[in-house]
């Protein structure tokens, strides 16, 4: 029997420490929004937005933008983010290294304003979701006839972590034991960084 994968196959939460300096284009062309420019959507490494490098990113550089997420279930202010990286016209598979040289994205080492130096991402450590859901091992988990969550009944079976997936207390509860875990597993980093306001 094949356990199931989860949801795009995700195992762990990855948290990040990262350095943004956007082009000057960004606070010029949108001077009520001075940190970040709009948020543009990447789907398997490919921006979706229509004419996404004519009108964003050639126009104002490889900025970083975000968006601020309204949704009542989950606890906190939510935002996202999009990083350009290489060749971003493309899906990851289908990025040639002429595509990848010509337009190189976003990512360096020291942040610099420039078009192709925007943003720079560091490790800031990672829990996994069998850390969080009391999960030993997954396959034996699931093999043994438990399931970490099942839709129709809004509960798992063999771990209750995510029983009542939408229910705002619980979430609030869920993100406490994320914070914990990370204060654990990394003490001397804080079990919460700060988040830049998103005016999106």
């Amino acid at each position: 029997r094949i356990p199931p994968p989860r949801h795009y196959n995700i195992s762990r939460i990855l948290r990040f420490n990262v350095t943004v300096h956007n082009p000057a284009a960004v606070a010029e062309a949108w001077p009520n929004h001075p940190q970040f420019g709009p948020y543009l959507a990447f789907d398997h490494g490919q921006c979706t937005v229509p004419n996404c490098t004519d009108n964003y990113l050639g126009k104002y550089g490889n900025y970083v933008g975000c968006q601020t997420q309204h949704d009542k279930e989950y606890p906190g202010q939510v935002y996202w983010y999009s990083l350009p990286g290489a060749c971003p016209d493309e899906k990851f598979e289908e990025k040639s290294w002429w595509c990848n040289l010509k337009n190189p994205g976003g990512s360096c080492w020291w942040p610099s304003g420039d078009s192709y130096c925007t943003w720079h991402v560091e490790s800031a450590g990672e829990v996994t979701l069998n850390e969080l859901s009391g999960i030993g091992n997954y396959d034996t988990f699931c093999k043994s006839g438990h399931k970490e969550y099942d839709e129709a009944a809004d509960a798992g079976k063999g771990t209750s972590f995510w029983d009542q997936k939408l229910d705002s207390g619980r979430n609030q509860e869920r993100l406490a034991r994320v914070q914990e875990l990370f204060k654990q597993k990394y003490p001397s980093q804080p079990a919460d960084l700060p988040t830049p306001t998103c005016e999106w």
